[in-house]
This record gives structure tokens, sequence and C-alpha cells, in this order.
């Protein structure tokens, strides 16, 4: 539904921003509850506080108002979604749907649009959020689950089939990518998406290439794990490195159409000039 629009200014307290909301909302035939727990007793309380919608029907979903006064900087923005994040994972009543709403005198930060939205491409970055958390201290063993992640998610969000054997596993990606997620105006920063998007991506190429191959950290691929790909009799020499999760973020943001089937292409080509191997038939 439509939220009134309330004007928090910069030098209002929390508690001023507070009576503006609450007014606001009551004039619109709608009520606030507060988290008085949560508002009185977190770190956040002398400006942050948190409510949810009362109205007659909650049509099967639960509202959460979010008010905030103080600038927003990077220790705000995660306590502020990690507190999000346990009331969407432990809903009240269990099993509905939950919604956010932000007010705030200051430009609220495209991550947590992004990740509390309400669109199919918010959800899955959301979703992903939970396995990648932002690509911090993202290690090469939990690569294969955030691919599965997408795979579940491309299904579950945009009704559309996916397999980690999948040989245009480049082209989909693609198409999701460009179709869905650069096409959304409410997910303007999918960071966690394409991280699970582009391991999806990985495992797509490890299945076409017949050879031995594992998520690893090499330096080649500094931030993000990449995939080391070795002959079958592997000497510990001969290796090709690829970045899938580099490669799929480059695209979102160049927009250039076929550059994750032209790397997975060159990939294919690497690997049997170096090593010796072909694609899977």
């Amino acid at each position: 539904m439509d939220y009134p629009d309330v004007e928090i200014r910069p030098s209002d307290t929390i508690f001023k921003a507070d009576e503006r909301v609450e007014n606001a909302f009551e004039a619109a035939g709608l009520g606030l509850m507060a988290f008085d727990g949560l508002n009185s007793l977190v770190e956040l309380a002398p400006f942050c506080h948190f409510f949810q919608v009362v109205r007659e029907s909650q049509d099967g979903g639960t509202d959460i108002v979010v008010v905030v006064t103080k600038p927003w900087d990077e220790k705000i923005v995660i306590k502020v979604l990690n507190y999000l994040l346990e009331i969407l994972m432990d809903p009240d009543p269990p099993g509905s749907r939950v919604k956010f709403q932000f007010y705030s005198p200051y430009d609220v930060p495209k991550v947590l649009l992004s990740v509390f939205g309400t669109t199919p491409c918010c959800h899955f970055e959301c979703r992903s959020l939970l396995v990648a958390r932002f690509g911090h201290e993202l290690k090469p063993d939990i690569c294969q689950q955030l691919a599965a992640t997408a795979a579940h998610l491309t299904t579950e969000c945009f009704q559309t089939r996916a397999s980690l054997f999948d040989p245009h596993g480049g082209e989909l990606v693609e198409r999701l990518v460009e179709d869905r997620f650069i096409a959304d105006s409410e997910c303007l920063e999918p960071i966690n998406a394409l991280i699970s998007l582009g391991c999806f991506y990985g495992e797509t190429m490890r299945a076409q290439v017949a050879t031995t191959s594992a998520w690893a950290a090499v330096k080649e691929c500094a931030a993000w794990p990449g995939i080391v790909f070795a002959p079958p009799d592997d000497d510990g020499e001969a290796r090709v490195v690829f970045n899938p999760i580099a490669v799929t973020r480059k695209f979102y943001r160049s927009r250039k159409k076929g550059s994750l089937v032209a790397a997975g292409q060159e990939l294919v080509k690497r690997c049997h000039e170096i090593l010796g191997v072909s694609r899977r038939p």
C-alpha cells in the first residue's frame, strides 16, 4: 500500500520525528505500534525507532516503519540491516510477508532499499544476502551453496528454471541481470544477487569443461574466490583461472551484451590450449 509522505527535518529529535510520522499515519487512517523494547534498549535508540503498522486487516503481511534522524553511516546501516533481517526471518504472525518503509531527513542508502524492497529482485537480493553477506570474507567453500541459492531463487522469484548443468548458463545469467535487475528501479544495488549469480555462472562453466576444477582463493581473482581448472593428470603447474563473480559484476556495470557468453567461450578455448581438454559433449 501507499504510505503518507512525511517531512523529517535534520534538526528533529527522534521523538519529534516519531510524532510527525504518527500524525501522518493517523491522518491516513493508520496506526503505529512501537517496538518498545527495541526502541529503548538498543544502541540505535537515540536516533532510530521501529514501528509496526496497525490496521484492520494486515492482508497476510506485516508492515514495519523505520524512523532515522541521524546521517547514515556504515555502522548505522549495518545495525539497521541486521535488526530488520531478524524481523524478516521471524515475522509476527509467523509466515506473514514483511514490508518496510523508511523515514529520514537523509537519503536512505540504496543497499537498504534494495534488500528490503518489494519486487522479486529485492527478494532475490535479500535471500542471497543471508549467504553472501555482501562478499565479506567470502570463502571458496561457500560458492557452491551460493550457486544453488541462485538456482533456487531464479525459480522462486522469476519462475524460470535454472540448472547448474545448463550449457547456456551464461546466457541465462545475462537475461536475468539485463531483463530483471538492470530494469528494476527499486533494486538499485544488488551486490549479493550478483555474487550468487556469479557463482551459478561459474558452476555452469565447471560443468562444461571436461577436467578437474575447484573454487579457490587465488591472487589472480583478488577479493573474490575464483575457479582453478587443472589437467586430469595435474602436475601442479598448468592451470587456468576463471573469475565468474567479477565477470558477472562487470556485466552489470558495463551492460555489454554477450560478455558472459564470450568470457565462457574464451575460458573453454584457454582450457583447450593450455590444459589440452575440451568442452563436455
